[in-house]
Parts: structure tokens; C-alpha cells; sequence
């Protein structure tokens, strides 16, 4: 039996998992399909315990500090050097490395071009590398990236439409190689039948971001002379930094950060709409979130970025309402037929819904991810 050995970023949620053995469906988010590796005929690993200890450990924040800041200094990005250096003996031991994301995935990348780590098959997810890429400051850490992507890279893998199309262009890839892959949602546990809490007279819009591509100043100037109330949910730093730039938070909108993850659920199933205005770039269209609330059977008005411009089958006024990103008029005008309920938007959500549990639920996902690692041809 195949070996795949997991290799995640630090996760507050994956860490709750683990130590409260926890079978709920968090599971499905947190693992991204480890847990159904023997359905299809994979052994997989992680060494969670392992990997927490390390990370914890002091020397690994000195170790991290150290390397990123030289790192950084040429141009490059940070990430988890010391974790991903820890666990060569265990990826020695793997026939594929799941990179879930690019804090370990370039770690990863780079510590095996130049030997450091063994050669395995490399399965990376992208999750804006197009963007990291344009944003090197040096042209021997860009050539460096390209030559250690294209060389030690079996598969990189995309969540958005864009993000594959770029990829290819920068790594002179192939369709096979840089793979577009939609991402896929738990229908069983965003379902609409879940009754939320929250009060049905405390109607409200909802968002939730934490991402630099969440366009949160456009909405609270969309919204600012709306009388109608929006829940924003994001992280205290990502708060932090919109205090820091002095944006003045419209009396309508109330803010809550660093919510777990049940409470994602809870929220947006109380909602009247879910608002996810989103800057233009390859990789996010609120692309989770967008899924969650659809499964809910919500309306969503989304910014339609190159990410979801494509292969997420999203039609306007149909199952969703989509805007141009940055375009404050159309983002405006769709707030305002949301607040007046002036569209049928109740068969919106009721398509949404059709739309992620046919085509875009988790089976489907693990079913891709698993296709994938199978075609490597171990």
C-alpha cells in the first residue's frame, strides 16, 4: 500500500481534532481527506503529535525567525523551514508529500532542489503562488522558485480558474502538471436544514474573511449609507490592520473576531445574505465561505475574480449574484436589493444549494484529490 505523508500548516483547528479525537465534521476542512485514504487504497500519515511538538519548540521559533528574515531579506517568503527539515526522515519514509499549503509547500520545494530533503512525488497546493511569484523582490530567488518548482514538483494543484492559467504561463507547465481543481464543501453539515441559534427577529447581512484579498474598505463604503445590519467576521490582526489604515467601521456593521469554527455555521446560517467582496486576483473568490453559504442555501452576492470566473458554476441571478471586483455601484446596488428584498432570492438560495450538493460537495473533492495522487504512476 502506497505511503502519503500529510503535511499541514499549524491549524488551532486540526490541533482540537487531535486531542479531543474528535469525529465531527471539522474533520472533513481540517484533514483534506486523510481520513478516507484506505477507501481508496492510500496509507496516510501526518504525525500530528510530532509536528506539534516541533513547532512548539523554541528553537524552531529562532530557527524560523533566523532563516525567514535572511529569507526575506532576498526576496523570498516565509514559512515552517524548521518543521519541514524535521520531518525529512518521515517524507523519506512517504511515497507522496501532500503540500496543503504554501507555508510548508515552499519549504518543502526548496529544501528538496537542493537535497536537504529526499525526493519524493510532490503534490502542492497553490494558494496564490502566481501572486508570490510576481511579488519577488530578486531575480535569482525567482529563477531559483521556477527551476525547484518545475524540477521537484510532480503535481500543483489550484482552487482557482486563474491561478492554473498563470501557473503555467510562469512555469512553462502543462495542463497535467498545474492542475485547476474546484474546491468542495461538506453538504452534509452546511445544510440548510440546520436551524441556527440566532435570533429570526436579529435579521443581518454576514461576511467573513481574514485573507489580504478580502475587500473589506469597499464593502463598509458599499454599505455605509445602508440601514441595515452586517455581521463581519475576521481575525484580530486582520482587524488590527483596518484600525491601523483608519477606516471608520459604519454604525451598521458590528465585527467579531477569531470565531471557532462551529460558530462559522452558526452565523451564516442565521443570515439573511452573505456579502463577499473580493479584490481581483487568480486565487480567492471567498471561495470556501461562498461554498458554505451556498450549501446553506443562502443568497451570495461575490465579486466574480479570475479565481471562480470559471469551473465553479456560478451563474448570475441565478445562484448567486455576481459583481466586478472593486466596483463600488454594482456591489451597492446589490446590498440595496438584498436589504429591500427586492429579487426572488429565495430561489437563489434554493439553486445554490442544487448547485454545491451535485457538483461541488466534499466527496467529489476527496474523489479529485485521490484521482490525482493515483495517475502519479508510483
Amino acid at each position: 500500500m502506497k505511503k502519503i505523508f500529510f503535511l499541514y500548516p499549524d491549524s488551532m483547528m486540526r490541533k482540537g481534532i487531535y486531542e479531543k479525537e474528535s469525529k465531527s465534521e471539522q474533520r472533513s476542512y481540517a484533514l483534506f481527506g486523510k481520513d478516507r485514504a484506505a477507501q481508496y487504497g492510500f496509507e496516510a500519515h501526518d504525525d500530528f503529535d510530532i509536528c506539534e511538538k516541533i513547532e512548539s519548540s523554541i528553537i524552531a521559533k529562532i530557527v524560523n525567525t533566523i532563516i525567514n528574515k535572511i529569507w526575506k531579506s532576498i526576496g523570498g517568503y516565509g514559512g515552517a523551514w524548521y518543521k519541514v527539515f524535521r520531518l525529512r526522515s518521515r517524507i523519506k519514509d512517504s511515497d507522496i508529500i501532500f503540500a496543503t499549503a504554501d507555508r510548508v509547500g515552499i519549504p518543502l520545494v526548496l529544501l528538496t532542489y537542493i537535497k536537504i530533503i529526499p525526493q519524493r512525488h510532490i503534490v502542492y497546493v497553490s494558494i496564490g503562488l502566481p501572486e508570490r511569484l510576481d511579488q519577488l523582490k530578486n531575480k535569482f530567488v525567482y529563477r531559483l522558485y521556477r527551476k525547484a518548482f518545475k524540477k521537484v514538483v510532480s503535481r500543483i494543484v489550484c482552487y482557482g480558474y486563474e491561478e492554473a492559467v498563470q501557473l503555467r504561463k510562469k512555469l512553462g507547465a502543462t495542463d497535467d502538471t498545474v492542475i485547476f481543481m474546484p474546491f468542495g464543501v461538506d453538504v452534509n453539515y452546511f445544510d440548510p436544514s440546520y436551524i441556527s441559534t440566532q435570533s429570526a427577529d436579529d435579521k443581518y447581512m454576514f461576511c467573513i474573511g481574514a485573507d489580504p484579498q478580502r475587500d473589506f474598505e469597499l464593502l463598509f463604503e458599499a454599505v455605509r449609507d445602508i440601514d441595515y445590519p452586517l455581521l463581519v467576521v475576521t481575525t484580530k490582526q486582520r482587524y488590527a490592520e483596518l484600525k491601523e489604515k483608519g477606516m471608520v467601521i459604519p454604525k451598521s456593521v458590528t465585527i467579531k473576531t477569531d470565531i471557532p469554527f462551529k460558530m462559522v455555521r452558526e452565523y451564516l446560517s442565521g443570515a439573511q445574505a452573505v456579502l463577499l467582496p473580493v479584490k481581483e486576483n487568480t486565487y480567492s473568490g471567498a471561495t470556501t465561505t461562498l461554498l458554505q453559504a451556498m450549501a446553506l442555501g443562502k443568497p451570495v452576492l461575490v465579486s466574480q475574480t479570475g479565481a471562480i470566473k470559471d469551473g465553479y458554476f456560478l451563474q448570475d441571478r441565478n445562484n448567486c449574484m455576481l459583481v466586478r471586483p472593486g466596483d463600488i455601484d454594482e456591489l451597492r446596488h446589490g446590498i440595496k436589493e438584498i436589504s429591500e428584498d427586492t429579487y426572488d432570492f429565495f430561489n437563489m438560495g434554493k439553486k445554490a444549494r442544487e448547485t454545491v450538493e451535485n457538483k461541488l460537495n466534499w466527496d467529489v473533492y476527496v474523489g479529485n484529490i485521490f484521482s490525482i495522487f493515483n495517475k502519479l504512476g508510483i
